[in-house]
Parts: structure tokens; C-alpha cells; sequence
């Protein structure tokens, strides 16, 4: 067999981070006042970036985006992988691929350091 380059993507497809992200977005939320958004609500807004996630999170609240931004990636921070995981089978697959003689890379839209 050939080593072919695999490249996956990390969020919704290595790892499960929906929880964690949503809440650090209902942290921010907490912090305005407003209420906390279900699981469900947030996943909807999960997919495009941090910043459209807090925008999206925030629709119809006047705040200031980029402060609320900033109040997102300080909780997000300190609290990646509180209910963040790898889906199951992940650590298997990426073990047995390797094994297989396959370089393995991930490509992100997240930034470095929480990736790291």
C-alpha cells in the first residue's frame, strides 16, 4: 500500500467540542445578563468561526461584539476540554492509519493555541 498525506479536520470531525463551546457562549451571555442558549441552539450557530458564533449567539442584544469576542476566548481558554473528546473510534483509526505507514495532518479554522 502506498503512505498517502490523510488531513482531517478537528472540530465535528476528530473531536466533539459543541458543549464546551457553548458554554463559554453562554458564559458571555451570563455576563450580559441575558439567558443561556440550549445545546441545540448553539450547535446551529457552530461552524463558520468564534466570531460569528458569538455574533450569532448575541443576535438582537446590543453589545459590543468584539468585547464579548474577547470575553469568549478568555473562557474558552481556560476551559477547552472540560467536555471536549475525540468521537469514538477516533484514537483507534488515527493509530491504526499511522500504523499503516500514512502521515497523518489536521487543517482548522481554530486558532494554534487551542488547537495545540
Amino acid at each position: 500500500m502506498n503512505s498517502q498525506l490523510l488531513i482531517f479536520d478537528l472540530d465535528g470531525t476528530l473531536i466533539d467540542s459543541r458543549a464546551d463551546l457553548a458554554a463559554s457562549v453562554n458564559h458571555v451571555r451570563e455576563g450580559y445578563g441575558l439567558d443561556p442558549l440550549s445545546l441545540a441552539t448553539v450547535r446551529g450557530y457552530i461552524g463558520d468561526g468564534a466570531r460569528l458564533l458569538v455574533e450569532r449567539s448575541l443576535q438582537g442584544a446590543a453589545i459590543d461584539l468584539d468585547e464579548a469576542l474577547s470575553a469568549f476566548h478568555a473562557f474558552y481558554l481556560s476551559n477547552l476540554t472540560v467536555h471536549t473528546d475525540l468521537y469514538d473510534g477516533v484514537a483507534d483509526g488515527l493509530r491504526a492509519l499511522a500504523a499503516a505507514g500514512h502521515q497523518l495532518a489536521v487543517l482548522t479554522n481554530k486558532p494554534g493555541e487551542p488547537c495545540r
